[in-house]
């Protein structure tokens, strides 16, 4: 049996172009690969960023909490977030609803964070609302209901988060 080798004018080239189209395609994979690599951790960023802001703010309502029971019922009179009965409430998805002059802070959160160095992360805030002062129920005295809103950010400012509760203060 004789081994026939092909001459050189026969051969076409087909392992070339195969082999070139299976390169495209690992290529193509590759990229593919890297984009939803870059997308996931984006994602991962902004739910720990949403989840900063989210817990800011909570923070700041047991803040506001406090500052209801330890403070006189007097003093809410429609001046640096602290609203009376007849006070307008505010927009409270307005930038200019959560200055200093609008709102009030107890807590310095933004210096928490170690990458905050030029202070772009702001201090949550507050507006609390006195609602109404309704005789309790069964106990001695009166309860005064309070509507409360916060608001913080997360490490970046487009992230923000606004709650709001109804906290009912027995005087």
């Amino acid at each position: 049996m004789k081994n026939r080798i092909t001459p050189l004018n026969r051969q076409t080239g087909v392992v070339l172009v195969v082999s070139l189209i299976m390169l495209l395609l690992l290529t193509l994979i590759g990229i593919t690969g890297a984009n939803v690599t870059s997308l996931e951790e984006k994602m991962a960023g902004n739910a720990q960023d949403q989840n900063i802001a989210f817990q800011a703010t909570e923070s700041t309502l047991i803040e506001a909490e406090k500052f209801i029971l330890t403070n006189s019922l007097s003093i809410y009179d429609g001046n640096n977030g602290l609203l009376g009965q007849t006070d307008t409430e505010p927009d409270y998805f307005s930038m200019a609803t959560w200055t200093v002059a609008n709102s009030a802070s107890t807590v310095d959160f933004g210096e928490n964070f170690k990458n905050n160095l030029n202070n772009s992360i702001s201090d949550p805030r507050f507006i609390i609302k006195k609602i109404n002062l309704i005789p309790a129920s069964g106990l001695v005295g009166t309860q005064t209901t309070f509507k409360i809103t916060a608001r913080a950010q997360g490490l970046s400012p487009g992230t923000q988060i606004i709650l709001q509760e109804i906290f009912v203060r027995t005087n």
